[in-house]
């Protein structure tokens, strides 16, 4: 709420007006607040310039993407990806992730996936992170460090958090002993073992 005040008064100066990333503050607040509406609300003024708002980014679609449907609004992610292509905003990497996170079952994460691919959004280590996780998450863990070898054959770059997630995936699984082993190996590993 306070965010959302000092956000008021900013809009209601004499000679200051906010720029997107203070429009950005104020759609998470709100959205925060399981306001959907007023995110809304707020995104059209935007949208039409109203009161010299500025322009939708894609980090404001990508604020909303992640926020509307926790906020109660499940049916919105379509209306948004479409009114991104009517703006001309491209989606990023982050669009992909924020889409991966909020999918409720391993078929919807892969049509995320494939059109992500289309969109040639799918090259870089977060992406296919949550591309990984999303097997995790909706029961496919022996899937996940098989994707995660596919990402290093492609040429992205793994972390600590590839070999943690490889390592949860192990446990999932099961498979105590191997995820065991692979933490010791990294342990002394420098820099970390392979994930083929």
């Amino acid at each position: 709420m306070q965010a959302e005040r000092l956000f008021d008064q900013l809009r209601a100066h004499p000679r200051l007006r906010p720029d997107v990333t203070s429009y950005n503050v104020a759609l998470k607040s709100r959205l925060a607040r399981r306001d959907a509406q007023g995110a809304l609300q707020l995104f059209r003024s935007m949208q039409s310039g109203h009161r010299g708002a500025p322009r939708p980014r894609v980090d404001t679609y990508n604020t909303l993407l992640g926020g509307l449907r926790r906020a109660g609004a499940t049916n919105a992610t379509a209306w948004l990806l479409a009114q991104m292509k009517e703006g001309e905003v491209a989606p990023d990497e982050y669009t992909v992730c924020t889409l991966l996170r909020d999918q409720t079952s391993l078929r919807s994460s892969r049509h995320v996936w494939q059109w992500a691919r289309k969109q040639g959004l799918a090259r870089r280590s977060a992406a296919w992170h949550h591309w990984a996780e999303a097997h995790l998450r909706h029961g496919a863990p022996a899937r996940t460090s098989l994707l995660l070898g596919l990402a290093r054959r492609e040429g992205v770059h793994l972390s600590t958090r590839s070999h943690n997630l490889h390592l949860r995936a192990e446990l999932a699984r099961g498979d105590e002993a191997a995820a065991v082993g692979h933490f010791e190996t990294m342990s002394a590993a420098h820099p970390p073992p392979s994930l083929t």
